[in-house]
């Protein structure tokens, strides 16, 4: 069996901006999981290392007709590494100060809107009586007149 050492140097050379596409990527899921605390952290890791996995296969699958070399893997790896330690700091820098500038105006916004909603429902509990059998009311919260 004869190795095809063109097919392997393609799938070393897109390995390293794999690599870098997916440490893009973990930067944006950065940016997304901030306001959720530690289940966004986990969810987002979660979903960063289904996406590395199956995008390596895909390119190995492309590549090297789906059989397991352990290079791309590393090659990725390292390459995301030296996206983390060069554009990805600079990139965090950046989305830190984009972040701290929405999501104050975020929660804002979403605490408004649950308080209109909670007030709502208060307004409404409160004409039919807070769920209490008043005397002289019906279901509706008016008087009966009968």
């Amino acid at each position: 069996m004869a190795v095809d050492y063109r097919a392997q140097l393609l799938l070393a050379l897109y390995s390293v901006p794999l690599g870098f596409l997916l440490g893009a990527v973990y930067d944006v899921l950065r940016l997304v999981r901030l306001p959720f605390g530690v289940v966004g952290v986990f969810l987002t890791d979660t979903l960063q290392a289904f996406a590395c996995f199956a995008s390596v296969q895909v390119l190995l699958f492309n590549f090297w007709s789906g059989k397991i070399r352990l290079y791309p893997y590393i090659i990725c790896f390292v390459s995301l590494l030296l996206y983390r330690a060069t554009v990805g700091r600079l990139f965090t820098v950046i989305g830190i100060k984009i972040s701290s500038y929405i999501t104050p105006r975020a929660v804002n916004t979403f605490n408004a809107v649950k308080g209109y909603i909670l007030k709502k429902r208060l307004l409404r509990r409160a004409a039919m009586g807070f769920g209490i059998k008043l005397s002289g009311r019906n279901g509706s919260g008016e008087e009966n007149t009968a």
